[in-house]
């Protein structure tokens, strides 16, 4: 998998214990994507080591704010280039030590056209877990 230039490197990282639990991990990347597209207008497809998580459960924190994948508020993808967005998946037990492969992607819905959605790729690396 080729790791793309969005993903911060080394930020793949097991979320802090809970109660002695390792409850899932995280990882960060810079926002790229220049089109005029809203956070609420889509949801999150992660595929980890190659394989589709069902219905994962994603935490997205952006300017010091955190929130479900699925409780985005309208947030313009324009007005966040730049920035840097960390992603939390809940995951029991985290990611075990080795080398791992991520990919995030966005489904947009059709617009006002009522068109096709559309997928775009938001992250996509392999980084090793320690």
């Amino acid at each position: 998998m080729k790791t793309n230039p969005w993903y911060v490197p080394k930020t793949l990282r097991n979320l802090e214990p809970v109660g002695g639990k390792v409850t899932g991990f995280r990882f960060s990347y810079r926002v790229y994507e220049l089109r005029t597209m809203y956070f609420a207008t889509h949801r999150m497809i992660l595929l980890l080591n190659g394989a589709v998580l069902p219905r994962p459960r994603l935490h997205v924190t952006f300017k010091g704010v955190t929130v479900s994948a699925e409780n985005l508020p309208e947030t313009d993808w324009v007005a966040l280039r730049g920035e840097v967005i960390e992603i939390a998946v809940e995951l029991p037990g985290g990611l075990r030590p080795g080398q791992h492969q991520v990919r995030v992607e966005a489904v947009f819905g059709g617009g006002f056209g009522g068109g096709m959605p559309a997928a775009v790729l938001l992250a996509e690396f392999s980084d090793v877990i320690e």
